[in-house]
């Protein structure tokens, strides 16, 4: 019985932290900004958040994890030959300095994103420990290559496993690169806070409207509350599964 259910709590946990972290989006398409200018949109909107009280820290992505967000792209790991018709296929995110951290994901090798990994440094990726028990069982990934999306990237993190497509999936091969160097304009905002996240969003629309007072902030939720409803949208749909089959 103990066994049975130290495996419910072990595929239940998600790899990281949903509680206290305030979600808000918002896309810099429609402002007209360049690439260039929308980078530093992002720098300066990451630095006035972190400066407000309660916050411990803060982060972008392009993904919301176990929220049907997430994306992928081929990859191709140095040293590794696919077999005959294998996938190279992986889910991909793009995500901000401090993702890890602000996910509290645990880093188990290199280090996390910082501000310094921008366009004229060298193409970085963190990549979690499936991946790399996959392509480089027994080997070190921290300083090998891998290609993403036709680039080639250095891996200087390397990641716990986490669950970002479905709670009840097995844990799957992702990698991340940074915001700073493969630009979005439709972004998510994280913000770890104390206390209650919803708390934060009236300092977060002034934070942000203090930039650009013409960009909508939307889904304005908390981590935690986008997992329950992905959570609950994979519930429905094995309900209307288990119908199906018994008719």
């Amino acid at each position: 019985l103990l066994a049975r259910s130290q495996q419910r709590e072990q595929e239940s946990y998600p790899g990281f932290d949903p509680s206290h972290v305030f979600l808000a989006s918002f896309d810099l398409k429609p402002t007209g900004y360049s690439w260039a200018q929308g980078i530093e949109f992002d720098k300066q909107m990451l630095v006035r958040l972190k400066s407000l009280p309660g916050v411990q820290s803060v982060t972008l992505g392009d993904f919301s994890p176990l929220s049907y967000t997430i994306h992928t792209d081929f990859i191709q790991p140095e040293g590794y030959v696919p077999g005959k018709n294998e996938s190279m296929e992986v889910d991909r995110g793009v995500a901000g300095p401090e993702y890890l951290r602000t996910v509290r994901t645990a880093l188990l090798a290199g280090r996390d994103f910082t501000d310094r990994d921008n366009a004229s440094a060298p193409p970085v990726s963190i990549i979690n420990k499936a991946l790399a028990d996959r392509y480089w069982q027994g080997q070190d990934p921290i300083g090998k290559r891998l290609q993403v999306a036709r680039q080639w990237t250095t891996v200087v993190g390397v990641a716990a496993n986490g669950k970002y497509r479905r709670l009840v999936y097995d844990t799957a091969p992702l990698v991340l690169i940074p915001m700073l160097q493969s630009y979005r304009t439709d972004q998510i905002i994280y913000v770890r806070v104390t206390g209650d996240p919803m708390a934060y969003a009236s300092a977060v629309e002034r934070t942000v409207h203090g930039l650009n007072s013409d960009l909508p902030l939307f889904n304005e939720t908390t981590l935690a509350a986008n997992m329950r409803m992905g959570n609950a949208f994979e519930r429905i749909a094995a309900a209307f599964a288990g119908s199906f089959g018994l008719l």
